[in-house]
């Protein structure tokens, strides 16, 4: 990217990141999970995926009222 770019390796990345409208990679990989979780769960895409994963109902509240 900073040869694209063209800037320094002294230069900090987040404005470049921020300017390519890239999310860091940790961003990238939680939000990849997330749609193939989806696909999976809602869409009945990735027939793999679809025999293995369950949609679990709860069986109480986790959080209270008050």
């Amino acid at each position: 990217m900073r040869i694209i770019t063209r800037t320094l390796c002294a230069d900090h990345i987040t404005p470049i990141l921020a300017n390519l409208h890239w999310s860091p990679v940790k961003y990238r990989v939680q939000y990849k999970v997330v749609v193939i979780a989806y696909n999976v769960l809602i869409m009945q895409e990735l027939g793999y995926l679809t025999d293995v994963v369950k949609l679990h109902a709860a069986s109480h509240y986790v959080c209270s009222c008050s």
